[in-house]
């Protein structure tokens, strides 16, 4: 099979987030088949061209080959030259709402007859389309049209992305692979930080944007009473929210410290999340949720919204997922895990571990991709 895949940004730009995970996870996973990756060569927000890349094709993995084009090759002439090139069996587009790449490839892909396989990445799910909501649905409404015209399937990765696409594009269910994500799992096992009695070291891993919530974590901390050392790890998206954020930063009591880290590449996620204690991330919607993943995977107890895939942790005892008006039980569970000694903390960490192992099957997971990447268009 060779699979064309259309994305925003891919490695070695840090500043996407997920999706970009989302890629290299595929890639590295359904290594039996070709792909070749067609995206921007430049990070979010930022125009400066991606160091360590070359004009023309650059080999990531053995099965993948990535290009990185400027702003202005992204048009329909281009890619219809790229896919005489490639001669791809389908074109899988990664994104929703990026109308600069791809607009321009659903009508090359049409022009060329080639089948699409669009992953809207959580993007259409109902506290993600609360945020601009005007915009969003005027781009949908389009967008809806535009996909009619050619031979589109979608990727979902959940259960409510399924009805959304459903619902929003006005596509029918067979036309709708639900394929989970697939995770990523630490290289090298990482030491566990020491926790200390009556003290917890938080972190929140993500971009720093209203979708992300982290204006949320900061106003739970504010009515908690334990000592809390709150590290913020992830790129500054939004420059008016976090300034929004600061402004509350500068109000906590004595007893939480916050400590903006900066971002962080995808590589070295692991080492850096296993020196907290617990993960505190109430987002306000995630269709998948990879630094959920990695912090199971790093051991890490997670406390979390329920607009996640993850509510399994209530049941495993391993963090908890709780409903964004209930702020009093964040703080709840944030007192409890502090009160816990080393011994206490160790037993939950095992089990954070054990919970994300048994529900990544990825033998089960390569299957399915392959399934439906072998699609009868």
């Amino acid at each position: 099979m060779r699979i064309m895949i259309v994305a925003g940004g891919f490695l070695p730009a840090k500043n996407y987030g997920g999706p970009v995970v989302s890629i290299e996870n595929i890639v590295s996973l359904v290594n039996d088949f070709d792909f070749w990756i067609v995206t921007r060569d430049h990070d979010w927000k930022n125009k400066e061209k991606l160091t360590g890349i070359e004009r023309g094709w650059n080999t990531f993995l053995d099965n993948t080959k990535v290009i990185y084009l400027s702003d202005k090759e992204h048009n329909k002439a281009n890619y219809v030259r790229i896919i005489n090139e490639i001669e791809p069996d389908i074109i899988y587009i990664n994104g929703f709402y990026l109308a600069q790449m791809f607009v321009p490839m659903i009508k090359a892909a049409k022009n060329k007859n080639v089948c699409l396989l669009l992953a809207p990445r959580g993007t259409l799910n109902k506290n993600a389309l609360a945020i601009n909501s005007f915009k969003k649905h005027v781009y949908i409404s389009y967008m809806s049209f535009l996909l009619r015209k050619c031979n589109c399937f979608f990727h979902s990765t959940s259960g409510e992305e399924t009805y959304q696409i459903q619902k929003l594009l006005n596509v029918k269910k067979e036309k709708v692979f639900e394929v989970a994500n697939i995770p990523s799992f630490p290289k090298i096992k990482s030491v566990p930080h020491i926790k200390e009695t009556n003290k917890l070291v938080c972190c929140f891993f993500a971009r720093i944007c209203e979708k992300k919530n982290l204006y949320g974590a900061l106003e739970i901390l504010k009515d908690t009473i334990s000592n809390i050392q709150f590290k913020i790890y992830g790129n500054k998206e939004d420059s008016d929210y976090w300034e929004k954020c600061c402004r509350i930063i500068d109000t906590l009591p004595p007893n939480i410290k916050v400590e903006y880290m900066g971002g962080y590449s995808h590589e070295n996620v692991f080492q850096l999340m296993s020196q907290n204690d617990l993960m505190l991330f109430p987002t306000l919607s995630e269709n998948y949720g990879h630094v959920i993943a990695e912090a199971l995977f790093s051991g890490l107890p997670v406390i979390i919204s329920d607009q996640t895939p993850w509510n399994g942790i209530n049941d495993a005892g391993c963090g908890r997922a709780i409903p964004l008006s209930e702020k009093d039980t964040f703080i709840e569970y944030l007192e409890m895990y502090s009160r816990m000694n080393n011994d206490e903390f160790s037993k939950i960490r095992t089990k954070a571990i054990e919970y994300v192992t048994e529900v990544s099957d990825l033998n089960g997971i390569k299957r399915m991709y392959k399934k439906m990447f072998q699609l009868e268009c």
